[in-house]
């Protein structure tokens, strides 16, 4: 089954087991001397328009003692974002190769999902599926099931068709200065998950409105970290931390023994920690 993601970093804390922020820098530290790593910003060519986004940008400190146990960390960027997964137990061989599978993961799906990409799934859906629905991988067309459970869950609180608002935002790099009032509301009746035509036999997707589009990016970070650590424990690793874009998922203990130690960096104080949370089995 498909765990529920953190749907929105702003809304209050719901009990789960993900952690999701959008990140600006990331700190990871197996022992006393932490790594910095930045990870690119979203790009935008006005300076001060508002976000769709969580307006707290928070950055994460991965905290560990002393390393007991054999240890293996791997960070890069895919997809824009800052990924790095943690694993502990068996030789320094089989984690590497581990590691590597699990990087295929994400970058496998993340080929699929990235509207940005016009060879991925997504993109083949924003630009057809008005015409015609598309079919779509069983991955795929879970996420997107999946989240339209979530937009009635939420009241169409949480809707993957914001698209078009994500680009007259800017978020393409494609504006040069904030959507005026009216262009927003000229988007609005392109926004809406009720709109979406979904076939559960033949996995195909599609629109009843023209020119809607979704973007993932909301759930798909917490499908992708339940699939890394679904892969991880079949692999036989007694412990991992992986971090998908600021998604966090945790199992087993940390190199030390102990729970693994999450730290939400403040938003306006990068040497202030707001808190420290312990995760294990989460």
């Amino acid at each position: 089954n498909l765990k529920i993601p953190r749907l929105n970093a702003s809304r209050k804390k719901l009990p789960g087991k993900k952690i999701s922020s959008s990140l600006t820098t990331a700190t990871s530290s197996l022992g006393p001397a932490p790594v910095v790593i930045r990870r690119r910003k979203l790009s935008r060519k006005f300076p001060s328009a508002p976000l769709s986004f969580p307006v707290l940008i928070l950055g994460l400190i991965l905290l560990g003692g002393c390393t007991r146990e054999p240890v293996s960390r791997r960070q890069e960027e895919i997809g824009g974002s800052f990924n790095e997964i943690v694993i502990v137990g068996k030789t320094k061989s089989e984690r590497e190769r581990i590691l590597t599978e699990a990087f295929e993961i994400l970058r496998r799906t993340y080929a699929k999902i990235d509207w940005r990409n016009r060879e991925s799934e997504i993109a083949r859906v924003n630009e057809k599926g008005f015409v015609e629905p598309q079919e779509v991988s069983p991955e795929v067309f879970e996420i997107i099931q999946k989240s339209f459970e979530f937009f009635k869950k939420t009241g169409g609180a949480f809707d993957i068709t914001v698209l078009p608002l994500l680009k007259v935002w800017g978020f393409d790099g494609e504006a040069s200065e904030p959507p005026r009032p009216e262009e927003i509301q000229n988007l609005l009746p392109r926004i809406g998950s009720n709109s979406l035509l979904l076939d559960d036999k033949r996995r195909k997707v599609g629109f009843r409105i023209a020119r809607m589009g979704i973007e993932l990016g909301g759930v798909a970070r917490g499908y992708i970290c339940d699939e890394v650590i679904q892969y991880l424990k079949a692999q036989g690793i007694s412990g991992g931390l992986v971090n998908i874009g600021g998604t966090i998922g945790a199992f087993g203990n940390s190199p030390d023994g102990k729970p693994w130690r999450v730290g939400l960096r403040h938003p306006r104080d990068p040497t202030r920690t707001l808190r420290v949370i312990s995760l294990w089995n989460e």
